[in-house]
């Protein structure tokens, strides 16, 4: 199971980056590493508040059902906001041609 979810984890970053730099490099490319900079900000920040917030939610877990289940509660509802983010960001990766052009790149 350590291993299921270190390369599903490993996955993860490796997809985030690669679609930051993507999204990063819009119709200016002025900007690039400073986008990429503050993307790479925005994640460090999610992941510490989704540690926080998970060990939150499984100690309050915890008090009302056994360890396993908490645990599986906790586990199940992250793979439930993996699924959704992934999902938003295919809808952001997959935006039509002809608005490839636009002032606004996705994220902004």
């Amino acid at each position: 199971m350590t291993v299921v979810l270190g390369l599903g984890n490993g996955l993860f970053v490796v997809g985030a980056i690669g679609s930051m730099m993507q999204l990063g490099g819009g119709a200016s490319r002025r900007h690039l590493c400073t986008r990429m900079g503050v993307f790479g900000a925005a994640q460090a920040v999610a992941a510490g508040l989704a540690g926080l917030i998970a060990t939150g939610m499984l100690d309050l877990a915890r008090f009302v059902a056994s360890d396993a289940q908490a645990y599986a509660s906790v586990f199940t509802l992250e793979a439930i906001l993996f699924l959704a983010a992934a999902v938003m960001a295919a809808r952001i990766m997959a935006r039509p041609d002809d608005l490839k052009d636009a002032t606004m790149v996705p994220g902004e």
